[in-house]
Parts: structure tokens; C-alpha cells; sequence
């Protein structure tokens, strides 16, 4: 499990990445532990709410309500997510952490058919969770009017920082 937090820096005109956490320990995981230290992580960032993928089908949505967290569940696949940011990386609109493992994870991405996704062996997770949260910071994906309404991919009055949320559940 993977999990990211991000804000946009309204002087800069940029995404910018505060945070990439994973799970502790050696597998096998259990993620309902890691379910418990996010959520830790989220009340310190003030993050009542995270968008996240279907891993799982809805088994995380209950588990992070548990601590008072909402999971909403992504509209974008994370292909769809990593062609939407990759312009904006090149572009400089986003600032990303110096981690080697996220780095070395983003330049390993391919177009495999249809589909951006790493190589047979490789992994994605921090990069999964890095584009994720960044892509709802710059406001890529679609946002139905409750979702702002309430917080639930950011909080900040408008013209302040916002802050985002995302993870990769694995």
C-alpha cells in the first residue's frame, strides 16, 4: 500500500509532491495495518478524505471509514492518469520528490498496447500513487461540484494551498 500527498503552489503555478509513504515491514502485508498508519498520516496532513483505485473492489472504503477517512473511488484507470501527467512533468508544472525508487519507476513506464504500465516484473506503486494524487492536484481529473463542495479531494478556501490525496492499495 502507497500513499501520497500533494498541494498546489498557486505562487509557482505548479503541483507540487510533499509526501510518498508505504506500508512498513517485509511481505506478507497486511494491509489493514497500513490502512491504520495512513490514516494516521491523514490527520496530520487535515486530509478527511482520499480518492483510490478498485483494488480489492470496495474492501478499503469500509476500512478507512473506520478512521473516519472517505475512499472515493478514481474515475480515471491509472493509464489514463500517467498520460495525463507526463505533459505536465515534462512541462515543469509539477515538482516531484527525490526518490530514486519513484524516479527510476516513472522512466520505467511503457505503452504496452493501449496502455501505459510498467514491464513484466517491474513495479509501479509509487509512481501509481505520485500520478495520482499530482493529476487531482492539477485538476486533471473531472470533478463533479459535492466532490469540492465537501473537501473530498482537498481542503484550503480557495486561493490557498490545497492539499490532495491518493493511494495505490497493494
Amino acid at each position: 500500500m502507497r500513499r501520497s500527498a500533494s498541494h498546489w503552489d498557486a505562487l509557482r503555478n505548479r503541483a507540487v509532491l510533499d509526501l510518498v509513504a508505504t506500508q512498513t515491514g517485509r511481505p506478507p502485508f497486511n494491509p489493514r495495518d497500513a490502512v491504520r498508519k495512513f490514516a494516521g498520516i491523514l490527520k496530520e496532513y487535515r486530509i478527511s478524505a482520499v480518492t483510490g483505485d478498485r483494488y480489492a473492489g470496495e474492501t478499503f472504503v469500509q476500512d478507512f471509514q473506520a478512521h473516519a477517512v472517505s475512499y472515493r473511488l478514481s474515475v480515471l484507470t491509472k493509464s489514463q492518469i500517467y498520460e495525463a501527467i507526463e505533459p505536465r512533468i515534462n512541462a515543469g508544472e509539477i515538482e516531484l520528490l527525490d526518490v530514486s525508487r519513484l524516479t527510476e519507476q516513472l522512466l520505467g513506464l511503457v505503452a504496452r498496447g493501449t496502455k501505459i504500465d510498467h514491464l513484466p516484473g517491474d513495479h509501479d506503486d509509487l509512481a501509481n500513487a505520485a500520478a495520482g494524487v499530482l493529476s487531482l492536484c492539477v485538476s486533471v481529473i473531472p470533478l463533479t461540484p459535492d466532490c469540492f463542495a465537501q473537501g473530498v479531494i482537498s481542503f484550503g478556501r480557495p486561493g490557498e494551498e490545497h492539499r490532495t490525496l491518493w493511494g495505490q492499495l497493494q
